[in-house]
């Protein structure tokens, strides 16, 4: 499972929460941000593709 999409989680860059988490890394970038520990900051209502969530049964 690691690296096929960014991951949401629900820590915020502030208390506003206009910039949410997201952790994981993606097929997008390439190698170096495959990793479970890449972690980066998005706008909240930001979309695409690489970005997602996992379930786990």
């Amino acid at each position: 499972m690691g690296a096929n999409v960014w991951e949401w989680t629900t820590d915020a860059l502030d208390a506003t929460g206009r910039e949410r988490k997201t952790v994981g890394g993606s097929w997008w970038y390439g190698a170096f941000n495959m990793k479970a520990d890449v972690k980066a900051f998005k706008p909240a209502d930001f979309y695409a593709v690489y970005i997602g969530f996992r379930c786990v049964y």
